[in-house]
Order: C-alpha cells, then structure tokens, then sequence
C-alpha cells in the first residue's frame, strides 16, 4: 500500500521570488519584465481559470502528475485531464 506524502504548500511571495530569479536568469531583465507587465496587469479570475485547468483532479492527482513530468525526460509541462 502507498503512504501518502504529506504535501506542503510554498508562500507565494517567496515562490513569486524565485520564479522572478528564474525569470531574470533565463529572459534577462527586458524580456521578464514585458512578461510580468504583461501577466500581473491583466485581470485574471485565478480561481476560475484553476477550476477550468483542474476542476476533475485531486490534489494528489496533480502532485503525481507534477512528479512524474518532473521525473521524465519530456520539456512539455502534464496538461490538465
């Protein structure tokens, strides 16, 4: 029988850090800078637009996708089901 992982959720604004890091390091400034201009300034329903990506999976079902995408050698992100 599998044991459930216990799953931890980051703070965003620490998670919001790293993802500007990451952003910066990748794009560099110009270019991560268009990016959030253009993806924080928009008026997104973040709960509507999570409902529509994964309104028929749990939690865990979105952790195991999330692991195996992480563990195979694929670029492309687990699309929603």
């Amino acid at each position: 029988m599998k044991t459930k992982e216990k799953i931890s959720v980051p703070i965003f604004q620490d998670l919001r850090a790293e993802a500007i890091r990451l952003l910066l390091k990748e794009l560099g400034v110009a270019k991560t800078a268009f990016f959030i201009r253009n993806n924080f300034s928009s008026p997104i329903d973040y709960l509507e637009l999570k409902d529509r990506l994964f309104a028929d999976q749990t939690v865990e079902q979105i952790y195991e996708d999330i692991q195996t995408w992480k563990t195979s050698k694929s670029a492309k992100p687990p699309r929603s089901r």
